[in-house]
């Protein structure tokens, strides 16, 4: 690898802390633009579940290529991303039903009833050091980011769990734009380097109506 490549963010996010695992479960929008950027940060540990396959309504807002299209998503995005960092991510074309992870896992799916088995294998599992969750509509973004292993997370967070059927449903017009991906992939890259770093502060919720441009953050 250039010795430059990581030189310009080497202060804020250094070397030591890109070998720490990430697990990414979910390859649409919020997740293959996420793994490009901790990728582009220089994290080298990183495991993608997905078991969909790239298709043309996933163009405006996820991080693939129409030649992708029909490809299983994750051989897509290894492909992309050692084409635009060299790095190499390790990749299951599976959904996720079991599993505990060291290190970080993003839950970036589109299911409740997904995100609710995810957190319920980590509970207890003290390799796991953080479950970052962002969740996303046309204009509006939210990100957890829960300590498994601490109780006042474990409580709060499970509050948010609430079942498919009590979502809110957009229009199949009104589920995403390229901007508010990318706007909560890089809140969840932000968390993902506080996490790593140590620091004194994580964003722990994060509500942002993008549409009204109005932020809210508690950490």
């Amino acid at each position: 690898m250039n010795p430059n490549y990581l030189l310009r963010q080497s202060d804020i996010l250094p070397e030591k802390c890109l070998d720490m695992p990430i697990t990414v479960i979910g390859a649409g929008a919020i997740g293959s633009f996420t793994v490009l950027a901790l990728s582009k940060m220089g994290f080298k540990n990183i495991t993608v579940f997905d078991f969909d396959k790239v298709d043309d309504v996933n163009m405006s807002c996820q991080f693939y290529r129409y030649s992708d299209i029909g490809k299983p998503k994750v051989e897509a995005l290894k492909d992309l991303i050692k084409d635009f960092t060299g790095n190499t991510i390790s990749i299951c074309n599976e959904p996720y039903e079991v599993g505990k992870f060291k290190g970080l896992v993003i839950s970036a799916v589109d299911s409740m009833a997904v995100r609710k088995n995810i957190w319920k294998n980590q509970v207890g599992n003290y390799d796991c050091v953080s479950v970052i969750d962002p969740r996303m509509a046309s204009e509006y973004a939210m990100l957890y980011t829960m300590d498994p292993n601490l109780e006042k997370d474990v409580k709060s967070y499970e509050k948010t769990l609430f079942s498919d059927e009590e979502g809110v449903q957009e229009r199949c017009t009104a589920r995403s734009t390229m901007y508010t991906v990318n706007m909560i992939a890089g809140h969840t890259a932000k968390a993902v380097k506080d996490i790593a770093t140590k620091a004194d502060k994580v964003p722990r919720i994060v509500n942002w109506d993008i549409g009204l441009n109005f932020h809210q953050c508690w950490s």
